[in-house]
């Protein structure tokens, strides 16, 4: 995607509780995001209970003049050691994409985690296209997900963990 086409999309990043904000986006992405995916946001917005706390977890809409076109989330674990940041979901509206949406929603997380002193950006996905799209944007592969180890609610046996080292920490 060249820096011509993605200038054309001009997001506004938008943290909120508001479910109602939620609806449009929810439908367009749950059936590639999973079950997991409107269960999470339940949680986000006070209407479920996660399993487990996160510590430093939150959730944006993308926003255009037209509407939530994306959204993206961002988290750590209790016992996640300092450098560790994790990606949680990405999600683009199909009418958007191909169009470096994702790879915005991305940088999002990735500039937050700079800011905040964070020197590894992790993630974890069971989807092909999702792991094309993380290596291409500077993740490597560094195996299976450690169900022993880690907690997430909608990783499972056929879960990759990604990983990009930030530069400068």
């Amino acid at each position: 995607m060249s820096l011509a086409a993605m200038s054309k999309i001009h997001l506004r990043f938008e943290e909120t509780r508001e479910y109602e904000k939620f609806t449009s986006i929810l439908n367009d992405l749950t059936e590639d995001l999973g079950n997991a995916f409107p269960v999470s946001i339940q949680a986000w917005c006070g209407l479920a209970q996660r399993n487990y706390p996160l510590l430093d977890w939150h959730v944006f809409l993308a926003m255009q003049p037209s509407g939530c076109i994306g959204l993206c989330s961002h988290y750590r674990q209790p016992d996640d050691p300092d450098q560790r940041f994790w990606v949680g979901w990405i999600g683009v509206s199909p009418a958007f994409r191909r169009q470096g949406v994702g790879s915005m929603l991305l940088q999002h997380i990735e500039h937050t985690a700079l800011l905040q002193g964070h020197g590894e950006i992790w993630v974890y996905t069971d989807n092909t296209k999702a792991m094309t799209f993380y290596e291409a944007n500077g993740y490597q592969v560094i195996g299976g997900f450690p169900r022993d180890t880690l907690r997430q609610n909608a990783a499972n046996n056929a879960s990759v963990v990604l990983k990009k080292t930030m530069p400068g920490i």
